[in-house]
């Protein structure tokens, strides 16, 4: 003989009434996460929130909410171990000096660099140009077989005679 199992089976209507519910309840939520994530995402665009630090700190303010004792020793454990984490070196390098007087001095060997590399071109320059040869000091365009183009150009010579027109001075 074998035995025969029983098994206990919930009420059809009453899981079909559950499961109805349960998946309207997660629709709601679903959409009310959408909204407060899309104006923590405008808030993040336009207002400088860091998403992060605000939800955690969101977490932590329900912590307090539930159990101020566990919120209050997790918030000292946080503290305990991020020193630690930052004598360990695990947050990188730290910042080590003034922000204001560093870029002053970076402003200042900028200029100074500046100031050396026109010195230098200056001195350049001039040891680069000689005096002129004397055949070439006497370089005149007239005399020269192909004269300079720019300088071709003459004035013109201006008008002494009188143009014949319609207007009449009065």
């Amino acid at each position: 003989m074998t035995e025969e199992v029983t098994t206990k089976v919930a009420n059809t209507k009453q899981m079909v009434a559950l499961a109805k519910a349960f998946n309207q309840s997660k629709s709601k939520v679903a959409s009310i996460n959408g909204e407060i994530g899309e104006r923590i995402a405008k808030a993040v665009e336009n207002g400088n929130l860091h998403a992060k630090a605000f939800k955690f700190n969101c977490a932590l303010a329900r912590m307090f909410e539930k159990d101020d004792l566990k919120a209050r020793e997790f918030w000292r454990c946080l503290i305990l171990y991020h020193e630690e984490f930052e004598k360990a070196g695990l947050f990188g390098e730290q910042h080590v000096g003034d922000i204001d007087e560093l870029a002053r001095k970076a402003e200042q060997d900028e200029h100074d660099a500046e100031a050396a590399q026109a010195e230098a071109n200056g001195k350049a320059i001039m040891e680069g140009i000689g005096p002129l040869p004397e055949e070439d000091k006497e370089f005149d365009d007239e005399t020269s077989e192909k004269p300079s183009r720019r300088r071709a150009k003459k004035e013109p010579e201006p008008v002494t005679e009188e143009i014949p027109g319609s207007y009449r001075y009065q």
